[in-house]
């Protein structure tokens, strides 16, 4: 199932039939996921939390304008600890960073130089990915995917 717009923001995830607080999941901004839909994880903790984190990023304090999506990353990741987004298992292949501005929350993310278990990310873009969505989009996501999770 798919809640939202890809080319924005969307969750995409299925339940466990056996049990359904259990399944897979991911995120995707701007046509690019994020996260991996063959590791299974527990839907209304992991991914649920994922959508916290993002929706909690903190405001940029950083000097970035002047920045391209390279140079950003680097620099986040060797000055911008508060932004690194922790994520769970599903997403443990990537190193990724979030920021709010105005109302946009940012990400930007690289697969990590892992070997790769997960058929989907094997041949997955090693470039830096670099993507924004509405903060209240997110939100109305977030919510209907609550919804969804309660369903019986």
């Amino acid at each position: 199932m798919i809640i939202g717009n890809k080319e924005n923001f969307a969750i995409e995830f299925e339940k466990l039939n056996s049990n359904p607080e259990m399944g897979y999941g991911k995120l995707w901004l701007q046509n690019n996921f994020f996260g991996t839909k063959e590791d299974l994880i527990y839907l209304n903790g992991y991914l649920l939390s994922l959508l916290d984190e993002i929706l909690n990023a903190k405001i940029i304090t950083l000097n970035i304008e002047d920045k391209n999506p390279i140079e950003l990353f680097n620099f986040l990741k060797y000055f911008g600890r508060n932004y690194l987004i922790l994520g769970s298992t599903f997403t443990d292949d990537f190193e990724a960073y979030c920021y709010k501005s105005n109302e946009k929350i940012f990400l930007i993310w690289k697969l990590r130089e892992v070997e790769m278990i997960f058929d989907e990310l094997k041949n997955y873009d090693r470039e830096i990915q670099f993507c924004n969505a509405n903060y209240i989009e997110i939100k109305i996501v977030k919510e209907d995917f609550i919804n969804q999770l309660n369903k019986a």
